[in-house]
């Protein structure tokens, strides 16, 4: 079971990280574009 709870947790970190990502990838490309 912990390895299940374990697994759980990195896939929704890493999703999290992800969904990060996008945002700075997306508002540099906003602020590139306004500059």
């Amino acid at each position: 079971m912990r390895k299940v709870i374990i697994l759980t947790v990195a896939v929704a970190a890493a999703a999290a990280l992800t969904m990060a990502g996008l945002a700075v990838l997306r508002g540099d490309s906003r602020s590139a574009k306004a500059r």
